[in-house]
């Protein structure tokens, strides 16, 4: 079962930082997962609307002048990073997630990728797209480049519904929506199927019982070395 540090990994409040992705890869994670923003006319990485809980700063990050983002520190100290940094700091043989969280920046996206396309597929770097937003797969559901996968919440049916129109294989299900019928039905439908967010041993077992492809996890580390 593949384990994939959620947010790089969360430990000591450094998520979606290079310093928690380097922690979470050197632990031994197969991949790691992160979240992507619009800010001027780049990508950074960054979960929230807000820089509030991850920054030493305050307010919405579209209000942010390019200065009073430079200066900005996550928990850890790190600079909130640039997709560019990430993608260059990954090693071979990884799968990287990219959660984007707004429906605008799709095509800045696509533009980033398809300029490091090379570079990722020598480094034999997995790329899968995820959203929960349908208008974004739609887009890239158009290239064969990069994976897609479904991020899903409450409503199984429209979500095998949408992977069935966009021709995805991969879906993302939350811990509280592990159920026998959801694992039947997404099987049924030939789904590679991720669950998020697994920080315990005894859910990690919940999901290999149920024989899931792989756990999404903030504490890639810990499940590594405990893990049955």
């Amino acid at each position: 079962m593949v384990i994939i540090g959620h947010r790089g990994c969360k430990k000591s409040g450094g998520e979606n930082t290079l310093r928690n992705i380097k922690i979470a890869l050197e632990a031994g994670a197969h991949g790691i997962e992160v979240d992507l923003r619009k800010f001027r006319d780049r990508i950074v990485i960054l979960h929230d609307k807000t820089v509030d809980r991850t920054t030493d700063g305050k307010g919405l990050l579209k209000n942010l002048s390019e200065t009073e983002f430079k200066l900005l520190t996550c928990k850890n100290g790190d600079s909130i990073p640039y997709l560019e940094n990430v993608l260059c700091h990954l090693g071979k043989n990884i799968s990287l997630f990219l959660e984007i969280k707004e429906i605008d920046c799709h095509k800045d996206i696509e533009r980033i990728l398809s300029l490091n396309k090379a570079e990722l597929l020598n480094r034999k770097v997995n790329v899968t797209i995820s959203s929960f937003h349908s208008e974004v797969l739609y887009y890239f559901a158009k290239s064969t480049d990069w994976g897609l996968a479904m991020l899903f919440k409450e409503d199984i049916d429209t979500a095998l519904d949408i992977c069935k129109k966009f021709t995805i294989s991969e879906i993302h299900v939350s811990l509280n929506q592990l159920t026998d019928r959801n694992i039947r039905l997404i099987k049924k439908h030939n789904l590679r199927i991720f669950v998020y967010t697994v920080n315990h041993q005894c859910h990690y077992q919940q999901c290999k019982d149920y024989g899931v492809d792989g756990i999404i996890t903030d504490v890639p580390d810990f499940l590594l070395k405990k893990r049955i």
